[in-house]
Formats: structure tokens, C-alpha cells, sequence
């Protein structure tokens, strides 16, 4: 499970976290605290029963399937970056101390073997998750189906492709529920700078009333969305800056992290329908990575359901202020999310055995089973530089 040294079964939150994604549920309250770790500092026979959905051979056959390819590649890190068990070494800077070279006192002597050891905390990145998946191959029951072996052959490499798919989007599942414990913890125990009210800026700024409606209104979409690309730009130019600020520290025992985060170093999460609008009615292109330097910017259809695109409803994880990991006790609700703006060792995750394997043939069902099986370790660093833009 996250944040811990076992593994956890992800199933059913995998599957949660699908259905919403398809639009086969609603946007629901989801528990994600044991399917992402959190950086811490503490250590822890007959024809129709084999395959209902085929008829038997009657006219033209089509084989519908095309390749699906998971969404947030830039979220994947190699077993070299992160391995099972991770440890981050984070150094704090100690003030600096007066040259006493210039208070010499006659009959004193200055002492140059005062012990002062680096000041640096460990953060520790722990658990994984697991998750199967199986099909049957089945021979003599679904001859009658087809035409001869092509078309047979033809079958099961759809049957192929389709399971590829899926799998694709568990993988995007996956680092679809990092951006949303990073959203919900922001939220819920992120630092003020950690959050930008656009909207609510913009009106301090402008003595306007906007709301997320009328904001869209032709005499207000221009002027107001030129302001957010030079607020986005703002809050790009001082993560570059290293500071204690964007990030959470281990304020209890005074472990204040400076980070910086270089523009190739920045990786933005933007929501697509916003970003279309923008490209065509006010800034044509100005978000195009190579223009913005990023080192990725990722459009986001939708951060959590496709029927509830610009909502998560998220039970999180994150750090107290001792730097050990603390779950939300109930689920956080965010509403009208334009961006997230990450360093790239913010969040991520790492596939460590993903393997299929096969029974011996069945000789008396004439079947073969294929088992599919997969582990990984994903993560939410919350002490690296994140900000969320919100359009309220």
C-alpha cells in the first residue's frame, strides 16, 4: 500500500478512477491515499457461455480496435530514478555567522573547531501497488465463428490490441490520480502562494466583478486571459528563484527546503478547452512549448471524470508539519481547475514487473488462460515547487 513497505491491491480504486474516466460513472469522492505514496520523512462449452458477443459467421466480419496510448508520459520515471525504496536527501541552508577576524581582543583566542554539521532531512519514498488481469484463449468453441485461421488469427489480435489499451489507461489512471492527490493537497494543506485565484486577482486588480461566467463574455475574454498568460508566466519566473516558498517544509522541526525550478524544468498540466479558446481567440500559439521553454506541457481533457472535467473530489495524501505522511480524513472538492504548474520531481511513477504469462492447455476444456500482472510505485513529492491555478 502507499507509504509503506507492503503492496497494496489497487484494484479498486484503479477501477473507480477508469469508470469515471470513461463516463461509465459520475464524479465521485475517491480515496487515493493507498494508491499514491507521498514523500515523508518516516521509514515505514457450448458456443454462447465461452463468448456471448460473437455470433456465428453470417456475413462480412469487422474487427474494430485501434492503439490507445496513455496520456502524462513526462509523469513516468525509470527503476534507476525511482527505485522500490527511495531516499531523498534535502539540505536546508544554516544562517551565516560574523567574521570575528575583525573583534581580535588581546588575551582571547577564537576557537576554529566550533562543530556545526549540515543541516539536511531525508525524505522517504515507500510502497507499491499491484493489479492482474486475465483473458481466456479458447480453441474448438469459437471456430464456428470464423471464416478459417485468418480471420481467426485476426480475432485474437484484437482481442490483443483491446487488452493493450486497457492497459494503456490504467497507466494513465495512474498518473491521472497523481495529479489529483497533488491538486487536492494543495488545496487542502498547501501554502498560499501554492494557489492563484484568477478570477478573484483579476477583479482586486482590475475593480471588475467577474465570474467564471461572464468572464467568457467577448467585451471580457481578451483583456482577462492576456492577464492569466502573464500571471502563469509570473509564477514561472519565481519558481526559477530559490526559495522556501511553492513547496511544503517540516515546519515543526524548523527543516526549511530551499528549491528552485529552472524552466526546463517546469512541466504544466493545463486544462485543453481552455487553452483551445485562448489559441483562438486571444494568444494564437502562446502556450506552444517551445515558445514557453517548458521542459513538457501537458493538456489535461479532464483532471478527474470526462462527465466533470474541471473537478476532482479527492480524498489526499501529504505531509504534517513533522514531514510524516498524513491522509485527508475526508475528501476535498475543487472546482473550476485551469492548471498546475509542477517541478518535474514532483510527482511521478515507475513500472517494476509487468509480465504476462500463460497456463498449460486446458485438456479438457481445450483452453488456454493468460494472466497479465503488473507492479509499480508512484508518487507526490510535496515538498518540490507546485502551484494550482484556479478559474474562481
Amino acid at each position: 500500500m502507499a507509504n509503506s513497505l507492503t503492496v497494496s491491491q489497487a484494484v479498486t480504486v484503479l477501477n473507480s478512477l477508469i469508470a469515471q474516466m470513461q463516463g461509465g460513472a459520475s464524479l465521485a469522492a475517491t480515496d487515493v491515499t493507498d494508491f499514491v505514496s507521498v514523500a515523508e520523512t518516516a521509514l515505514k462449452t457450448g458456443f454462447d457461455p465461452v463468448l456471448g458477443a460473437i455470433s456465428q459467421v453470417l456475413d462480412r466480419t469487422i474487427f474494430s480496435n485501434r492503439p490507445y496510448y496513455a496520456k502524462f508520459p513526462a509523469m513516468e520515471k525509470t527503476n534507476a530514478e525511482y527505485g522500490a525504496w527511495t531516499r531523498k536527501i534535502n539540505y536546508c541552508d544554516r544562517p551565516f555567522v560574523q567574521d570575528d577576524g575583525f573583534n581580535l581582543t588581546d588575551g582571547t583566542s577564537l576557537d576554529p573547531w566550533v562543530i556545526r554539521h549540515p543541516d539536511t532531512i531525508q525524505l522517504n519514498i515507500t510502497g507499491q501497488e499491484v493489479v492482474e488481469d486475465y483473458f481466456t484463449r479458447s480453441e474448438e468453441q469459437l471456430k464456428l465463428a470464423f471464416r478459417g485461421p485468418d480471420e481467426f488469427g485476426q480475432f485474437w489480435a484484437g482481442v490483443v490490441q483491446n487488452l493493450s489499451d486497457k492497459h494503456e489507461q490504467k497507466t494513465e489512471a495512474i498518473a491521472r490520480a497523481n495529479l489529483m492527490n497533488a491538486i487536492g493537497a494543495i488545496a487542502g494543506t498547501g501554502g498560499t502562494e501554492q494557489t492563484v485565484h484568477l478570477l478573484t486577482e483579476y477583479n482586486a486588480q482590475t475593480g471588475l466583478s467577474l465570474t467564471s461566467t461572464t468572464v467568457y463574455d467577448p467585451a471580457n475574454y481578451g483583456d482577462f486571459m492576456k492577464w492569466v498568460y502573464a500571471r502563469i508566466q509570473t509564477v514561472r519566473d519565481f519558481m526559477t528563484e530559490r526559495s522556501i516558498n511553492f513547496h511544503l517544509n517540516v515546519t515543526n522541526a524548523s527543516k526549511y527546503i530551499q528549491r528552485h525550478t529552472p524552466y526546463n524544468r517546469q512541466i504544466l498540466y493545463m486544462y485543453a478547452p481552455e487553452l483551445r479558446q485562448m489559441e483562438a481567440r486571444v494568444l494564437s500559439a502562446a502556450f506552444n512549448e517551445g515558445r514557453l521553454a517548458y521542459k513538457d506541457i501537458e493538456l489535461v481533457n479532464y483532471w478527474q471524470s470526462i462527465e466533470t472535467p474541471t473537478t476532482v473530489n479527492v480524498k489526499y495524501g501529504s505531509i504534517d508539519g513533522d514531514g510524516e505522511y498524513a491522509a485527508a480524513a475526508s475528501a476535498t472538492s475543487v472546482s473550476n481547475i485551469f492548471a498546475l504548474l509542477v517541478d518535474d520531481d514532483a510527482m511521478g511513477y515507475t513500472r517494476y514487473s509487468d509480465g504476462m504469462y500463460a497456463t498449460p492447455i486446458n485438456a479438457r476444456g481445450r483452453y488456454t488462460n493468460f494472466w497479465y500482472h503488473w507492479r509499480w510505485m508512484q508518487y507526490c513529492d510535496m515538498t518540490e515547487n507546485m502551484v494550482l491555478f484556479t478559474l474562481d
